[in-house]
């Protein structure tokens, strides 16, 4: 019997790919049960919203609940926590290695975004305004290898929307308050409260402009 060794190689090779790419993989449900944890591996209040974040979608999806826990991971788990070393604040690293998922942050809020982005374009969730979202229900979810890591352009993000009502609304879209960043909510219109009129507008008039005068004047006049 003579062997062709061209074919057999392919198969072979045909073969090792699949394996390799299947190894790859990682399943968090599979037929409607949970076969993956979400291991918080640092406490913070910010890492544990971002494994709340997680397991309520992946319940959403698929029915199932990821159990949270904390402590050593497993082959299999999704890890929170850990410091990026290619993402600055706000930022994160998703990363598949030795069968787990690592969601690491640059700082901030980076895991809860890494877990927003995991969401969306691994696990196919849109959200678009106040409690108005998207998904694809399935009782299977396995992941692909990932290696992706992102950081904001720019360090604060804010809108005046009615969707910022809802925390997840403001937690997908990155977006920031003003008390959470800015010293007494001194974030807009606050030249008259560093500087008051009433104190230095007499001599410097010129450090004001006229509407600020305007009233004050008015308002002593009255």
């Amino acid at each position: 019997m003579k062997l062709n060794y061209k074919k057999w190689g392919m198969v072979a090779l045909s073969a090792f790919l699949w394996m390799a790419d299947a190894s790859a993989q990682l399943t968090l449900v599979k037929d409607g049960k949970a076969v993956s944890r979400i291991v918080v591996s640092e406490k913070s209040e910010i890492n544990r919203q971002a494994a709340d974040l997680l397991q309520d979608f992946v319940q959403r999806i698929s029915g199932a609940s990821l159990p949270i826990v904390e402590g050593e991971a497993k082959s299999g788990d999704v890890v929170i926590g850990g410091k990026s070393e290619e993402a600055g604040e706000d930022g994160f690293t998703l990363c598949t290695e030795q069968n787990q998922l690592r969601i690491t942050s640059g700082g901030d809020k980076g895991s809860i975004y890494g877990v927003v982005t995991l969401l969306e374009k691994y696990m196919g969730v849109s959200y678009y305004a106040y409690k108005a979202y998207t998904l694809t229900p399935s009782k299977t979810i396995t992941l692909p290898e990932i290696h992706l890591s992102e950081t904001p352009a720019f360090r604060y993000r804010q809108s005046f929307s009615y969707g910022c009502d809802d925390p997840i609304y403001k937690m997908w879209f990155r977006l920031e308050e003003p008390n959470e960043v800015f010293i007494d909510n001194m974030w807009v219109h606050t030249f008259d409260r560093l500087m008051p009129s009433e104190v230095y507008g007499k001599e410097h008039p010129e450090y004001y402009s006229y509407w600020i005068l305007f009233s004050r004047r008015t308002r002593i006049r009255n």
